[in-house]
């Protein structure tokens, strides 16, 4: 499923009133430091809390869904791979993925960064999950998800992002097999 998420990321794109993308310019998103990057809290012994899943989860490698590409390439360098190619559904829409060592980015036609898919353990999430952890680091980390259909686990949403954006987690044998953080589509 995640090879087709850069296709459907135009699907979700914003648009104003005549029906054309939303300007690329993503609304500014909180910096993160140590101090903002979400972490398991402990209440007690016994208990612990987590923070929200909220924007500052939006964020990989430096780059938060959203941004333009002149801002990418400014923190993460020139891809080593791109590939375009139109929507397959006739929309006439293009859409493309920038390649990176264990992360490759969907952009949809027009609307910035709408999905960054984690595929190896060199990179992980604003909280650190990798490629080849547990799922037991995953609930570590992130709480029970707040859905599940077969092998992917989903966070985000709610009342601190919009519905259709999140991270979704695919679990193979126990161990995180792939990661996506951005723009999903039910």
């Amino acid at each position: 499923m995640w090879l087709l998420l850069p296709i459907l990321v135009a699907s979700c794109a914003r648009r104003d009133a005549t029906g054309r993308a939303a300007p690329t310019v993503a609304p500014p998103r909180p910096a993160l430091s140590e101090s903002t990057v979400p972490t398991v809290r402990r209440q007690s012994a016994d208990t612990t809390r987590l923070v929200a899943f909220d924007s500052t989860d939006m964020v990989v490698a430096g780059v938060a869904l959203g941004m333009d590409s002149a801002a990418v390439v400014g923190v993460l360098g020139v891809p080593s791979k791109v590939t375009t190619y139109e929507d397959p559904r006739g929309t006439g829409l293009t859409f493309s993925s920038w390649y990176y060592p264990d992360l490759v980015l969907a952009w949809g036609a027009g609307t910035g960064l709408g999905g960054m898919n984690i595929t190896g353990p060199r990179v992980g999430t604003a909280r650190g999950l990798k490629v080849g952890d547990s799922e037991a680091r995953v609930i570590q980390l992130y709480g029970e998800p707040h859905s599940r259909y077969q092998d992917e686990w989903y966070y985000g949403g709610g009342d601190r992002l919009p519905d259709n954006e999140g991270l979704t987690v695919s679990v193979t044998d126990h161990r995180v097999t792939h990661l996506y953080v951005g723009v999903t589509i039910d």
